[in-house]
């Protein structure tokens, strides 16, 4: 597994888990287009993203991401701050363990 660094700032921040078959989106504060370059453009390996809280250096994209058809995991709080809404807007429990495709969270 490798973690990529996509930003760390106020400005943005996105990571990845990058594993051998799938891949795990951490915060979605960088546009869609740089997180799906980082894996070469493939899309079909992202399990899902999540969003830690509503500020934009964490969600500011996270629309984008959902609109592309990757899940994007965040409580219902930070959801409904986000303007987050449809099929592909999950929502989880704080303390509470739950899987994102390989990833347990």
């Amino acid at each position: 597994m490798k973690l990529i660094v996509l930003g760390s700032s106020s400005a943005g921040n996105g990571y990845i888990l990058n594993g051998t078959n799938s891949a795990l989106i951490i915060e979605c504060g960088v546009p869609f287009k740089e997180a799906v370059r980082a894996i070469d453009f493939n899309i079909s390996k992202v399990a899902g993203a999540i969003i830690t809280h509503s500020h934009g250096d964490h969600s500011k994209y996270a629309k984008t991401y959902i609109e592309s058809c990757i899940p994007v995991y965040s409580s219902a709080k930070t959801a409904t701050e986000s303007g987050l809404t449809g099929h592909f807007s999950k929502h989880f429990q704080s303390e509470k363990q739950f899987l994102i495709g390989d990833f347990t969270i």
